[in-house]
């Protein structure tokens, strides 16, 4: 009986060990993948962006006598546009004429989160 293993056709003589019911073909040798040779030129490019903070360090603001990075406080910026976003469609009547509420307020509260970020790093 010949059995096939991956795209490699074993024998049961070549390798196979025999149950009282079951004919179990054993691997032979796995063949060893090798790294192109062009990766490893591109592995100092590909760790370039990793030094982005290194010569000003991380962005963070202190809060309450703790060091918060500034992009969880943009984060929580930009869900409060959202939300507030969200309360001026309802108060103003216009949640019944703007489709898709939650893209639109999304939106809003991603412009405002990357605003917050631009000006408290002093890029904008």
């Amino acid at each position: 009986m010949v059995a096939r293993v991956g795209s490699t056709i074993v024998a049961p003589e070549a390798g196979c060990i025999s149950g009282s019911s079951i004919n179990v073909p054993v691997a032979k040798t796995m063949k060893q993948r090798t790294w192109p040779r062009f990766s490893a030129a591109y592995m100092p490019v590909a760790s370039m962006p990793l030094g982005g903070c290194v010569t000003h360090g991380a962005p963070t603001l202190a809060l309450f006598g703790a060091y918060f990075p500034f992009w969880l406080v943009s984060a929580v910026a930009g869900a409060v546009g959202a939300v507030v976003a969200h309360r001026a469609f309802v108060a103003s009547g216009w949640v019944h004429g703007v489709p898709y509420q939650l893209s639109v307020c999304t939106a809003i509260g991603v412009v405002v989160g990357v605003f917050f970020w631009l000006s408290g790093t002093g890029q904008l």
